[in-house]
């Protein structure tokens, strides 16, 4: 039995059931915060991503909770602004053959519709073809903001 604060043993996973009530409720709160236009969302999105994630490890994909999940997890990417994961987990989700054609296409539409919403809002850059490095050197740049790192270097 796994002792407290024994850091040796892996985390056990909760049963997909108590996963699914804390996605449930992370979804509410990510969409309570878009609504208002909060910065926060970006970061509950990552919450919501991680829980599907985690969801979508324990469950088949064939089923309807871990096909739920797989989407859920690539439509969190998306709107937590992590276009290369989500883009990464479509790839590693659409491997698994048992994952239905019906998720597949929800998936691909997802971040087909992303894509396009990304060239509406930046036309100039989508016409050089530079959207992507751009958006992901913004994407790295948040990523160190969020660790607490700062914008200037520190001395050594």
């Amino acid at each position: 039995m796994k002792q407290i604060g024994d850091s040796t043993m892996p985390p056990e996973l909760p049963p997909a059931e108590a996963l699914n009530a804390l996605v449930s409720i992370a979804i509410m709160r990510a969409e309570m915060l878009e609504d208002a236009h909060e910065p926060a969302q970006v970061g509950a999105w990552r919450e919501v991503l991680q829980l599907e994630t985690r969801l979508a490890e324990i469950t088949s994909a064939a089923s309807p909770p871990g096909g739920v999940a797989r989407a859920g997890a690539v439509d969190a990417a998306l709107k937590s602004r992590q276009f290369e994961r989500a883009s990464r987990l479509r790839q590693e989700y659409f491997e698994d053959a048992q994952l239905p054609k019906a998720r597949r296409e929800e998936i691909s539409s997802m971040i087909k519709n992303y894509a396009l919403a990304r060239e509406r809002q930046f036309p100039a850059l989508a016409a050089k073809g530079a959207l992507d490095a751009v958006l992901s050197q913004v994407s790295n740049w948040r990523a160190q903001m969020s660790e607490g790192r700062g914008i200037f270097p520190v001395a050594a």
